[in-house]
């Protein structure tokens, strides 16, 4: 191991020095440019501030302009479809807890909103309507068989299930035998109206 360039020493650590030579450069560095210091750490303050302006700002912004704002937020979620699927797969799995409380809060507002409840239901039920598909008598039996009683998506074993549009009817699916499949449901929740594709690739099944 080369030594370090000042005292000699084989413990060198970086950019030639060991570690208390390093350490010494670097207050000798600090003593001389105690103005270029103050002046970076006010740059940062003042970053801080502005941005939390802009917050502020945007926040305004998207209140007084719902419409733009949707139309903006669709755009991007349009043009960066993979960075955002990744965020929020990461998002889950750093935060398992917060994740779990999130269920909760959502179970717990369905059994104090009765009511949107149920106008939700009738939206979806116009919607299956409007695709003009209907489902046969017998359908989950026989998806049971030909899924051998395992989960589409994560193939665990079905000890309940909900019928799951593999076209969601948001994105234009048909209401149609073939266009059913068989899920858990921790899966049904998380595909919700995701396209099929979208939704395994996010799983990590397909690249």
């Amino acid at each position: 191991m080369k030594p370090c360039i000042k005292c000699g020493s084989t413990d060198r650590k970086k950019n030639g020095q060991c570690k208390p030579c390093a350490t010494a450069a670097t207050v000798a560095w600090q003593k001389l440019n105690h103005d270029k210091i103050n002046a970076s750490r006010l740059a940062k303050a003042s970053v801080l501030e502005n941005r939390e302006k802009h917050r502020i700002r945007c926040a305004e912004w998207r209140k007084n302009n719902p419409e733009k704002s949707k139309e903006s937020s669709r755009l991007y979620y349009q043009n960066n479809t993979d960075k955002e699927r990744i965020r929020a797969v990461t998002w889950k799995q750093k935060n398992p807890s917060a994740v779990k409380c999130r269920q909760m809060v959502r179970s717990a507002w369905k059994k104090n909103n009765p009511e949107l409840c149920r106008v939700y239901r009738q939206n979806r039920r116009a919607k299956v309507l409007l695709s003009g598909g209907k489902l046969s008598n017998g359908l989950a039996e026989k998806l049971l068989k030909l899924q051998r009683g395992m989960c589409a998506c994560c193939k665990q074993v079905l000890e309940k299930y909900h019928l799951d549009h593999r076209m969601p009817l948001a994105l234009e699916g048909l209401n149609t035998d073939e266009n059913i499949q068989l899920l858990c449901p921790k899966c049904n929740r998380q595909k919700s109206a995701k396209h099929p594709v979208d939704f395994m690739q996010e799983l990590g099944f397909l690249i």
